[in-house]
């Protein structure tokens, strides 16, 4: 799944025949470019900060008390825990780096926000999400963003799908009541 294959989703959901058919054969101008790409990293952001993580454990040698977070290679999210045999330490995060009474070599578990620079960035994301519902989210940002009436309804679209696949496989769902 690249910023590519949902940008053109997108555009086939909002009716954009000509926008996704200049996707796909990739002739459209840089402006209309990194708005799609900026559009998917905005939904993707949103989607592993709020609903899926990506989660990461890497060991990283901790000494005087710190670690710079750029030692982690990654945009960092959030910090969950750091481990050394075992055993979790507290820590603190704060703007470029990470406080805690640990030493040495520990293991770091964290989020990370992906990096999405181009069209054909894949997406690393959870099988659970596809590229309907991220195509749904980049849907609600276009309208939103050209003053389109349809922002709402695809914004309902999006959080709706991600609402269904939050839910759990052995978890009911009840339809929403409707007054006849």
């Amino acid at each position: 799944m690249t910023i590519r294959s949902c940008a053109i989703r997108a555009a086939k959901y909002l009716g954009l025949k000509e926008l996704a058919n200049n996707i796909e054969d990739n002739i459209m101008g840089d402006e209309d470019r990194d708005a799609f790409i900026a559009m998917t990293r905005d939904v993707v952001h949103e989607i592993v900060t709020d609903f899926f993580p990506l989660r990461v454990i890497r060991m990283v040698d901790i000494s005087n008390g710190s670690f710079n977070l750029r030692v982690l290679n990654d945009r960092v999210a959030h910090v969950f825990s750091i481990k050394k045999d075992g055993v979790n330490f507290r820590f603190r995060t704060r703007f470029d780096r990470v406080e805690t009474n640990a030493e040495g070599l520990c293991e770091v578990e964290y989020s990370y926000l992906p990096i999405l620079t181009s069209m054909n960035t894949v997406i690393p994301i959870f099988a659970k999400i596809n590229e309907r519902i991220i195509g749904y989210g980049i849907a609600a940002e276009y309208c939103l963003i050209n003053g389109l009436s349809d922002a709402l309804i695809w914004d309902k679209r999006y959080k709706d799908a991600l609402r269904r696949t939050l839910a759990t496989k052995g978890e009911k769902q009840l339809r929403k009541r409707a007054w006849w």
